[in-house]
């Protein structure tokens, strides 16, 4: 089938800049080590949405999806829920001042009192010694060896510096694809998920739909970490592995969709040889 043919190459092209992303956000976060709002992997990643998003749109296109009154009710639902999930992810200020859940800024609080170290008639003593000019110095040095180490620290060499000056600006955007791409992904694989469910197809769309779920898992935690703990996201953490689960998934999904696609074609020229 040619839908099916369509729906395992894009997987797999999409997998394979899948790959060539991973690789390079690898050597920019660990042989660099830069964190960068954006890189060159993001144009692979960008790339593994646009042909698995064609893919399945492809297999939603040349089937009807002959769903019933619940079925419609619940990819409905999931639907709504994933929306819902993701505008409060990439959102999260507006919707902390809706619920009225934005804290009140300080007030500063100015007392008519003169300072304790300047009394009333008397002017502050200059200490000139030699010790106070020490302090002074260490002082000085303490506000500047950050700045010295953090410059120290990092092995970029100054085009990668540039780059992520250069690119940063797009950061938004990019992110708010992600987002976007997600939601689809998630509704067509729910669809087609249900269409199939309990025929020759099922086992290849079960594996693609638990690949999007996953997916979608990993990209909405690293979002919620990004934005509502503050930037206080760190490569390695314990959801990342809906990462590998969404690669691997999607691998033995096209797997499933080719041997399916292959023995639709067989089972044909063999019928047209009888």
């Amino acid at each position: 089938m040619a839908s099916g043919r369509n729906v395992w190459l894009g997987i797999g092209l999409g997998m394979l800049f899948y790959f060539i992303a991973g690789v390079l956000f690898g050597i920019w976060e660990l042989y660099f080590e830069v964190s960068p709002d954006v890189s060159p992997a993001d144009a692979f990643y960008l790339g593994s949405y646009v042909v698995l998003i064609g893919g399945m749109v492809i297999a939603v296109t040349s089937k009807r999806l002959n769903l019933e009154i619940w079925q419609w009710g619940l990819l409905a639902g999931i639907a709504a829920l994933g929306i819902a999930i993701a505008i409060w992810v990439a959102a999260p200020d507006s919707w902390r001042t809706q619920l009225g859940l934005t804290p009140a800024a300080p007030q500063e609080v100015v007392t008519g009192s003169a300072p304790p170290t300047a009394a009333a008639g008397k002017a502050p003593t200059l200490d000139n010694s030699s010790n106070s000019k020490a302090k002074g110095a260490a002082a000085i040095d303490a506000k500047s060896a950050p700045e010295e180490e953090e410059a120290e620290t990092t092995k970029a060499p100054a085009w990668v510096m540039e780059l992520d000056k250069q690119l940063s600006p797009y950061a938004y955007a990019i992110n708010l694809f992600y987002i976007v791409g997600d939601v689809f992904l998630l509704i067509i694989a729910t669809a087609l998920l249900l269409a199939f469910w309990g025929g020759r197809f099922s086992q290849s769309w079960r594996m693609i739909a638990a690949a999007t779920f996953s997916l979608y898992i990993a990209d909405m935690y690293f979002k919620w970490r990004d934005t509502q703990a503050e930037g206080t996201y760190q490569s390695g953490s314990l959801l990342e592995v809906f990462f590998v689960f969404s690669a691997i998934l999607f691998g033995i999904g096209a797997v499933l969709e080719h041997d399916i696609s292959t023995r639709s074609r067989q089972s044909r020229r063999s019928r047209r040889s009888a």
